[in-house]
């Protein structure tokens, strides 16, 4: 039986591997962007408004507040 005790080992990533992971984390910043961008959109938004798609003021500031990390989950 062959010891591998003493020998190098070396993890190669693939350029394949590399762009899948860039492509990724790109999705999820641009995902955590729009979601920013729509809370922020809905802070404001009219009374009227907010009557309309069924939202009180409350949850708008409420959703506003949420944690970028909870988006993630």
């Amino acid at each position: 039986m062959a010891s591998n005790v003493g020998e190098e080992t070396s993890t190669r990533i693939d350029a394949g591997t590399v762009a899948t992971l860039w492509e990724r984390v790109a999705r999820h910043f641009r995902q955590w962007a729009e979601k920013r961008q729509s809370r922020h959109t809905l802070t404001e938004l009219t009374g009227e408004q907010l009557d309309d798609i069924g939202v009180t003021r409350g949850e708008a500031r409420a959703e506003f507040g949420k944690s970028w990390f909870w988006d993630q989950i």
